[in-house]
């Protein structure tokens, strides 16, 4: 994995860099990227998700900056999961089991 050279994509869509790869890891430390930040590097054809680009989050991800991640989608889980019981009522389900063919 190269050092240098690396551009993002800002929650905004503006394209950040040339990085260093230190640089991305105190951004991934920092919760500024994640798994899901566009990113381009010299000898890529395309922009990728980090989590796309083989090798590279392993590279810059710090156990703390997976441990806020792990928080962040543990409480967006539990938002949308609070959100989809409180728009939809309880309903019950019955089946009738017939023998009549």
């Amino acid at each position: 994995m190269r050092s240098g050279g690396w551009y993002y994509k800002d929650r905004l869509g503006r394209t950040r860099g040339p990085l260093e790869l230190i640089t991305l890891k105190t951004a991934w430390a920092g919760g500024i990227i994640d798994t899901d930040t566009f990113i381009w590097g010299e000898d890529m054809d395309e922009w990728a998700p980090i989590g796309m680009v083989y090798g590279l989050q392993k590279a810059i991800a710090t156990w703390e900056g997976l441990f806020l991640l792990s928080i962040l989608l543990s409480i967006s889980h539990s938002r949308k999961t609070r959100v989809c019981h409180e728009e939809s009522p309880s309903r019950s389900i019955s089946f009738h089991h017939s023998t009549n063919r």
